[in-house]
C-alpha cells in the first residue's frame, strides 16, 4: 500500500517519540542529570501532559496564518501573478489598492499623530501595542485585502463564499494538525529528558521551526500550486 507524503511525516514522528523515550532511559544510566521518560516520574509526566504539551504550540498564530493564506488563495489574488487580467479584475485591483492605502493611512495616524494610541507611553515603537501584535495586525491586514478583492472581483458573492474562503485551507490539512500534536509531544519529551545537546534551548528552537512551520509551508505551497 502506497503511503502519501502528508501521511509519512506523522508516521516518522510516531517512530521518533519511542526513540526519545529509550534514549532518555539509556542516558539516565550514565548521566544522573538525564531524566528517564520510562521512570515512574517520567511515566507520570507522560500521562499528565499530552494536552499541556500541545498547548505550547503557537496554534493561534498558525491558524490565523492559514486563514490568511486561504482567503488570499480563494479570493483569486494569487492568480494575478499570471499577468492576464480581465476588466473586472483590474477594477478589483484598483478598489483593493484604495482600501490598502486607506488602512495603511489609519495605522500610520495611530502611529505618528501626537496622541498615537498604538505606541508605548513613551512614544516609542519598542514595547508598544503594535510591536506586540504586529504579526497579527499584518495577517488581518491581508485578510481584509483578500476579502475586498474577493467581493470586488466577484469570487465572493454570498456569506457562504466568505466563510468557505476562510476555512478552505484548514479543511485540507488534517494530517498537518495530527503531525503538529505529535511534534509537540516530541519536543516537550526532549525538553523533559534533559538529554545533552538535544534538550538545549537552541536545538529545541530549531526543531520547533522545522516541525511546526516547514510542513505548513509545504501545505501552503501545494495549495497555491493547485490553484495556479
Amino acid at each position: 500500500m502506497k503511503i502519501k507524503a502528508d501521511s509519512l511525516f506523522p508516521i516518522i514522528l510516531l517512530v521518533m517519540i519511542p526513540v526519545v523515550y529509550i534514549a532518555s532511559w539509556v542516558g539516565s544510566l550514565y548521566n544522573p542529570q538525564v531524566c528517564s521518560l520510562l521512570s515512574d516520574d517520567g511515566i507520570r509526566w507522560t500521562v499528565s501532559h499530552p494536552i499541556a504539551n500541545f498547548s505550547t504550540v503557537p496554534l493561534g498564530s498558525i491558524l490565523v496564518l492559514m486563514m490568511t493564506i486561504s482567503v488570499l488563495i480563494e479570493s483569486g489574488l494569487f492568480e494575478l501573478v499570471r499577468g492576464r487580467t480581465s476588466l473586472k479584475q483590474r477594477r478589483a485591483i484598483i478598489i483593493t489598492s484604495c482600501v490598502m492605502v486607506f488602512v495603511a493611512v489609519i495605522i500610520g495616524m495611530m502611529l505618528f499623530l501626537a496622541d498615537a494610541v498604538i505606541v508605548s507611553p513613551l512614544g516609542t515603537f519598542a514595547d508598544s501595542a503594535l510591536a506586540r501584535g504586529g504579526i497579527g495586525v499584518l495577517m488581518v491586514f491581508f485578510i481584509i485585502l483578500g476579502n475586498v478583492y474577493g467581493f470586488a472581483s466577484g469570487r465572493f458573492v454570498t456569506t457562504r463564499d466568505f466563510i468557505y474562503a476562510h476555512r478552505k485551507l484548514l479543511t485540507e490539512c488534517a494530517s498537518y494538525f495530527i503531525a503538529l500534536f505529535l511534534s509537540a509531544q516530541l519536543v516537550c519529551s526532549l525538553e523533559y529528558s534533559n538529554l545533552p545537546f538535544f534538550s538545549s534551548s537552541a536545538f529545541l528552537l530549531v526543531l520547533k521551526l522545522l516541525l511546526y512551520y516547514v510542513p505548513l509551508v509545504g501545505v501552503i505551497v501545494r495549495s497555491v500550486r493547485r490553484m495556479l
